[in-house]
């Protein structure tokens, strides 16, 4: 049954949690199904529980970015990621620094840093394996995991894209109801956070919604020397696959998932 917390729906996952086997049918799979459906077209954002992947697979890899982020800067460069051009934008692997990310040239970079995995099969892209031996390996289990998720979640719906996100315990993250009111999503324990991308809304003629969101400095004075973390996994369609809206309607124009992921990057970079 689902339930309700700041108008964030929370959806209990069991039919689907990655610890049993794959099953599409029954009566319990419908009814996640019709629970995110209805979320997803409303606020575009939901809390998952009960979805098969440890809270201690969660802790180590914050962990263990928690030590590569603590590393020297001039360390952390030499896992720098690649500039992006119109000619190399994949595989983004590696680490950026602060401020290297903007979505606007009329805006300061964003006060974060983050490290990036695209490819684990990058043979031109070393890891911080001689600082962190077991990093690779910590990082890759989870991104399966992540994957796996994600990949149940649009076996529900059919068709998607969608951001798979657990937080920390910190807080700050804030998405836009459709009063227009920026409400805070509360970090859950034992939840993860699915929302649906702007690619998904484009998809489905408007159908399923991409909420606009933020983060803000926490309230709580304690919070505020402490980082806040978030590991996220983007999902994407092949580069190849053309991109028209499944209702028949012409309301965005064919683009391949590549052209359009190549636009948001040149984006997201080139104002630095």
């Amino acid at each position: 049954m689902a339930a309700a917390t700041a108008k964030i729906p929370i959806v209990d996952f069991s039919a689907m949690n990655l610890e049993d086997a794959l099953n599409e049918n029954g009566q319990a799979v419908k009814i996640v199904a019709e629970q995110l459906y209805r979320a997803f077209s409303t606020i575009g954002f939901v809390y998952l529980q009960n979805h098969g992947i440890p809270q201690e697979m969660v802790d180590s890899v914050f962990e263990t970015y928690d030590q590569f982020f603590n590393l020297s800067p001039d360390v952390k460069a030499k896992y720098g990621k690649k500039k992006i051009t119109s000619q190399n934008i994949t595989p983004q692997n590696g680490w950026d620094a602060v401020e290297m990310e903007r979505t606007s040239p009329n805006r300061p970079g964003d006060l974060k840093e983050s490290f990036d995995v695209e490819s684990f099969d990058d043979g031109n892209f070393s890891w911080p394996n001689a600082e962190l031996p077991h990093f690779k390996s910590t990082v890759s289990s989870f991104y399966q995991s992540m994957k796996d998720l994600a990949l149940r979640v649009l076996t529900v719906m059919a068709i998607g894209l969608e951001n798979v996100l657990f937080q920390d315990d910190i807080g700050g993250l804030e998405v836009r109801n459709v009063d227009g009111a920026f409400i805070r999503a509360t970090p859950m324990k034992g939840t993860v956070i699915v929302n649906i991308a702007d690619l998904m809304q484009r998809w489905t003629a408007d159908k399923l919604k991409s909420t606009v969101h933020r983060v803000l400095i926490p309230e709580v004075e304690l919070k505020h020397t402490v980082p806040r973390r978030s590991l996220v996994l983007f999902v994407d369609p092949d580069h190849e696959t053309l991109i028209e809206c499944v209702d028949g309607s012409n309301k965005y124009p064919p683009i391949t998932s590549g052209e359009w992921k190549k636009r948001r990057l040149i984006e997201t970079y080139n104002y630095k």
